[in-house]
Order: structure tokens, then C-alpha cells, then sequence
């Protein structure tokens, strides 16, 4: 291969790095600052005043309030999402309405606030959202809502969890509660009534759908599928460079030697159980596997002020009851100071593994 041609293959190569970079820069760094009835914005029509406010009022009773910038399959379950004034004209793409579906299901309630439109145009938003939902039952919330100014259009129960499209008069916007904060402390109070009832401990801000009225790539076409496609044009010039240029003479290979399958593991368990510390590989295994699962459940880094709340949330959790994490967990920390063997060891980090392969 000739130097100009490997000169042009580089600068694609850097090209589709540093366009992957602005991708994921332009995705994080969206100015919610200046986007209406966002939390993050302190002008008019912003909605910081009311977010702060509950986040106060929460620290107060131990319910943890968060905002959301992302789609909502990273959202935590069993939460409590207020989505104040969403974008309405770019509907929701089938695998985001899917992953709203489905937390609710498992037991999140979904609370989508409006002020600047007709009840007719929320209505037909709300069937939107649920007409190919089979198992929903429409309820009645009417003890919530007992305030003129906030109207309970519609509200559906989903498996475990339920869905509610309310219709309020700006109450929460910054401008009005420097005029008034009455109305919006009642708004507070009832999305703080329906979190206690329901034994949530988590209210989540949705930010996500203020920012889409400005479609990203990412937004278009997913993140993932950008990732991937640049990860595989990548993949396909570094190849078509190693088969331009031959390092050395053809060595000719008789026979392929297959490694053993999860060789380092087996190691790993040998190493320790010769050194009697198959104990601690287990402990620094478990505890590595508590922290990603804990940044997967929305806590966050695990630390000793959340380590109880996240096994906890372990063991009710459906999905790491599915994939054997609470009973590892319920294991090691009930018999953390059990003598473990060997095949014990190997047995215990090849379900880790598993485990951290699915989370």
C-alpha cells in the first residue's frame, strides 16, 4: 500500500473518531438552561423554583428526587416520573414508548403534566401512549385532584404500576410562583401524596423530551446504532490495513492450540485456593459486582450510605431475581464468613461473571 493511500485511510479513521466525539458532546451538553418548563432553567418559563422546591420538601421526608436527561430505559424502577409540558410533536418511537410501558408495568407511575393545551389535544396524547397496551384498566384519581387547578384528564392502571395525564394552569412555572407559590405547593403536595401512597421512594424530573423538539443524530437514530456503525467502519479499515501490509514473511501454523474457555477464571480460583484465600476472591468479586449494580439501579457508586438500600433493592428487584444476583447476594452476605473450597470459588466467579455479562 502506497503512503498516500494509508494517509487517507488515517484521516477517515480520525474523522469518525471526532465525529463520534461531537455526537456524544452535543447529546450530554444540550443547554436545558434555556429550554421551557425545564428544572434546569431559572427564567420565566423555567421550572427550577418548583424543583428545588421538591427537592427540599424530599430530603425532609426521604424521598430522593432526580432529574432524567436520558431515554427512559435508564430510568430506575419502581420511581414516581413527572414529565412536565413534554414536546408533543415528535411522538415517542416504539422501543422508548416499550421501555415507558414496561417500568410502568413492573410498578413506576408515570405522571405527564400540561398547561398549553386543550384537554381534547391530551386526551388523544394519552390514547397514543397506551392503544396498544391489552392488560390497562382506566381509574378514577379523583381524591388527588380535588383542586380546580389541576384537572385529572385521563389515568390508566398498567400491570403494577399506572399512568395519569393531568391539565394544570402554569402553577409551576418560575414567573407564577413569584406571584403565587400556593398553587404550585398543592401540585407538590399531590405528587408527593401519590409517591407516599404508592411506598415509592424515588421521584424522577423527566428532562429528556424537552430537549427533543432539537433532534440529535442520537436522538434520530439511537446512540447504540451510531456507536455501532462507527465501530464497525473502524473495524473494516484497520483490517483492510493489516491486509495491505504483511509483517514479515507467511509463517505457516500446522495446528491452532484452543485455549481452555474462561481460562483465567480457573486460575484465579486455583491461585487463591492454593494461597487459602479463596474467601477474599469471593469478597473483592461480590463487592465489584454490588457496585455495578448499583450504578445500574440508579444509586449510583456504591458507598457505605447506600450499600443496605441497594441489596435491598436487590433482592426485590425482578430482574436480578431472574438472573440469580439476589440469591448470590443473600449468600454472601448472610454466609460471608463461611470457609469456601475451591470448586466453591470457581463456581461462585464463573455466576459472577454471567451476572455482569447480562446487567
Amino acid at each position: 500500500m502506497n503512503k498516500k493511500v494509508k494517509t487517507i485511510l488515517t484521516l477517515i479513521i480520525i474523522v469518525i473518531c471526532v465525529f463520534v466525539a461531537l455526537v456524544l458532546i452535543s447529546d450530554e451538553d444540550r443547554n436545558y438552561n434555556n429550554y421551557n418548563y425545564s428544572s434546569y432553567s431559572s427564567l420565566d418559563m423555567g421550572t427550577k423554583a418548583m424543583f428545588l422546591s421538591m427537592e427540599q420538601y424530599g430530603s425532609e421526608i426521604g424521598i430522593d428526587v432526580k432529574t432524567n436527561k436520558k431515554y427512559a430505559r435508564f430510568i430506575p424502577d419502581n420511581s414516581v416520573v413527572l414529565v412536565v409540558e413534554p414536546v408533543t410533536g415528535s411522538e415517542l418511537d416504539t422501543y422508548e414508548l416499550n421501555s415507558m410501558i414496561s417500568q410502568i408495568t413492573k410498578g413506576s407511575t408515570y405522571i405527564f403534566a400540561y398547561s398549553n393545551i386543550l384537554t381534547s389535544e391530551i386526551e388523544n396524547i394519552s390514547e397514543q401512549y397506551i392503544e396498544s397496551v391489552k392488560d390497562k384498566v382506566e381509574i378514577y384519581e379523583n381524591t388527588y385532584f380535588d383542586s380546580s387547578e389541576i384537572k385529572l384528564i385521563s389515568a390508566y392502571k398498567i400491570g403494577a404500576g399506572k399512568v395519569l395525564f393531568l391539565k394544570l394552569d402554569n402553577e409551576y412555572l418560575n414567573s407564577e410562583i413569584r406571584k403565587d407559590s400556593e398553587d404550585v405547593v398543592s401540585f407538590i403536595k399531590t405528587i408527593f401524596s401519590i409517591t407516599l401512597d404508592g411506598g415509592y421512594s424515588k421521584i424522577i424530573v423527566d428532562e429528556h423530551y424537552h430537549a427533543i423538539e432539537e433532534n440529535s443524530l442520537s436522538d434520530a437514530v439511537g446512540l447504540g446504532v451510531i456507536l455501532s456503525f462507527a465501530a464497525v467502519c473502524i473495524a473494516v479499515l484497520i483490517w483492510g490495513l493489516y491486509k495491505a501490509n504483511r509483517f514479515g514473511a507467511p509463517v505457516f501454523v500446522p495446528e491452532t492450540v484452543k485455549r481452555i474457555e474462561n481460562e483465567n477464571i480457573f486460575a484465579l480460583a486455583g491461585l487463591y485456593s492454593r494461597t487459602k484465600s479463596s474467601n477474599i476472591a469471593v469478597e473483592v468479586n461480590i463487592e465489584a459486582l454490588l457496585n455495578e449494580i448499583s450504578i445500574s439501579l440508579g444509586y449510583g457508586s456504591l458507598s457505605p450510605s447506600n450499600r443496605e438500600i441497594v441489596i435491598s433493592s436487590i433482592m426485590k428487584n425482578k430482574r436480578m431475581i431472574d438472573l440469580g444476583a439476589a440469591l448470590l447476594i443473600s449468600e454472601y452476605v448472610n454466609n460471608n464468613k463461611k470457609k469456601i473450597n475451591k470448586k466453591q470459588l470457581k463456581k461462585i466467579i464463573l455466576k459472577i461473571e454471567k451476572i455482569r455479562r447480562e446487567l
